[in-house]
């Protein structure tokens, strides 16, 4: 790649991760986003087909995880395959189709986040808490007679009810 046509490379990657303002800043006085930000643009400008990012998100603000997963967003539409380690779920949610576990350097189970959730770890069961304000003495046996519960645990006003989906 020529000089002009780099340069002009790195002042839109720069750009596009929202450090242009900051492009003359001497990276020592970055923040922990601006240099995951500046890691993720040292990788775009090698135009990568496949990224690996372990926990691209640890150690930054709120809004900073928000700018990081847009980031990677932008690269699963621009047709680059992500590999990702985080362990926030939540955030595994915003940006992955498709999520596998790892466990002692091997894949034990794939699949979407909501199967993962639900077949994969949880066994096919939900678990919901219900606070009830008046609980009745019949109240644990109605739930019980309710197709897919598996179990209702009472304690006082809140109640612990396993169920499948029928």
């Amino acid at each position: 790649m020529e000089e002009v046509e780099a340069s002009k490379s790195i002042n839109e990657l720069l750009e596009r991760v929202g450090l242009s303002e900051v492009a003359d800043q001497k990276v020592g006085k970055f923040s922990r986003g601006m240099k995951q930000r500046l890691g993720i643009a040292d990788v775009l400008v090698k135009e990568p087909k496949i990224v690996f990012l372990d926990e691209p998100t640890a150690g930054i603000d709120p809004k900073g995880v928000d700018e990081i997963l847009e980031l990677i967003s932008d690269m699963k539409r621009s047709g680059i395959t992500l590999v990702l380690c985080f362990h926030q779920l939540h955030q595994v949610q915003k940006v992955c189709h498709r999520t596998g576990i790892v466990a002692k350097g091997r894949l034990i189970v794939e699949g979407s986040v909501d199967h993962l959730g639900r077949e994969a770890v949880a066994g096919g069961r939900y678990r919901v808490e219900v606070r009830v304000t008046e609980p009745g003495p019949g109240l644990v046996n109605s739930l019980k007679q309710i197709k897919g519960v598996l179990s209702v645990e009472e304690s006082g006003e809140l109640f612990l009810i396993i169920a499948t989906l029928t």
